[in-house]
């Protein structure tokens, strides 16, 4: 009897064992990437619960326009004095605005030259006609005189007449070939009076070219130490400008707010509010290449998704920089620990609490908005 009890208690013992080793929570990844094994407790009262809430944030911040994309502004094919120049340094241009020109005279030059040439063609073209009409006539004259060397031979057939019959045959052949060459010399001189037509077209457009208008509105940024009636040649930088939408605003970052990613933002100067984003710089950008990683980092800039204020470059100007949403997923803000930089979250799951990665945004109150790393409903510490 006895040994059937022991044998029993080992029994459930054994299945006690089983049980809990099915249970075991598998180990969350630490930040360093090594895996450590949750804390299986239970949630106490000091806990929050992601939830849907509303957030607004409004701060003055003195921003300054600066470029994304720069545009240089030369003339391609045309050379000549500079006849004037309209820009200075952060002027406001308008699309078409003229930038400066360059006197016409040299090209007209070329074109009046050109102009004569196109006579001479034209000329020649007309020649064409008749010279197709001589080989044709000259064909048919052979034609004539063989017929009537051909009866001279046939009627006595000497061998003068017979020596006539064959120098008359051969002349054919030779009005015949003088035709064929025309014809070819004739497509040559089509395809050569087509070229020169083309380009003597251009060479008229050259005189449009002579005027540099701006392609876009903006601000310009630099402008060349040319004077009037100084030479200027095709590809020499007159002016640069940015456009409008290749600028963003760059302002102090804030140490209260975590403005990555964000999508809504409200930008008012001068008592028009534009709609905007926070924009993130990459290597080959203006605003990359003017100032050092370290600068880059403690900026915050913003894009425009159309209008962009007309703000005078490189200048402090304040702005008033509004967020406001409303349904996005919060917690406490008590809830946010930074480590080294990243921000987690205790997050109950599965019976323990494991460490979880978040994006934080705006704070509201004793709420923080949470861009991702967590759920509605989803429960975290209160540290």
């Amino acid at each position: 009897m006895l040994r059937k009890i022991k044998s029993a208690a080992l029994c459930l013992l054994a299945g006690a064992c089983v049980l809990t080793s099915s249970c075991t929570v598998s180990p969350e990844p630490s930040l360093d990437g090594t895996s450590q094994p949750p804390q299986s407790i239970k949630p106490n009262g000091k806990t929050s619960t992601v939830e849907k809430i509303d957030v607004n944030y409004e701060t003055i911040l003195q921003a300054t326009l600066v470029p994304v994309t720069t545009v240089n502004l030369f003339y391609k094919d045309v050379n000549g004095p500079l006849k004037s120049l309209a820009v200075s340094v952060y002027d406001k241009i308008s699309e078409g605005k003229v930038i400066a020109e360059i006197d016409t005279s040299e090209v007209q030059e070329s074109i009046d030259r050109q102009e004569l040439q196109r006579q001479l063609w034209e000329l020649r073209e007309r020649s064409q006609s008749y010279s197709e009409k001589s080989h044709q006539i000259a064909i048919e004259q052979a034609k004539d005189t063989y017929n009537y060397a051909l009866e001279l031979y046939k009627g006595d057939p000497s061998a003068a007449n017979k020596e006539y019959r064959d120098r008359s045959k051969r002349a054919i052949d030779q009005a015949e070939l003088n035709l064929d060459i025309f014809k070819v010399n004739k497509q040559i001189f089509a395809k050569e009076h087509e070229d020169f037509k083309k380009s003597f077209e251009l060479l008229k457009e050259k005189l449009d070219h002579c005027t540099l208008l701006s392609p876009g509105a903006g601000i310009v940024t630099y402008v060349a130490d040319i004077t009037v009636e100084e030479r200027v040649t095709a590809g020499t930088h007159i002016a640069r400008f940015v456009p409008y939408d290749g600028m963003v605003l760059k302002t102090p970052s804030s140490s209260t707010i975590n403005l990555k990613g964000q999508k809504q933002i409200n930008v008012s100067y001068e008592g028009n509010t534009y709609s905007a984003y926070v924009y993130s710089p990459v290597p080959g950008d203006a605003v990359w290449k003017a100032e050092s990683a370290a600068n880059i980092e403690n900026s915050v800039y913003f894009a425009f998704y159309g209008e962009v204020p007309l703000m005078t470059m490189n200048s402090a100007s304040p702005v008033t920089i509004s967020i406001s949403k409303s349904g996005v997923l919060g917690v406490n803000k008590k809830c946010i620990r930074n480590i080294n930089g990243v921000q987690t979250v205790s997050l109950y799951q599965d019976g323990a609490y494991v460490q979880r990665v978040v994006t934080t945004g705006i704070i509201n109150g004793d709420m923080i908005e949470i861009t991702d790393g967590l759920s509605l409903g989803d429960v975290v510490a209160v540290e």
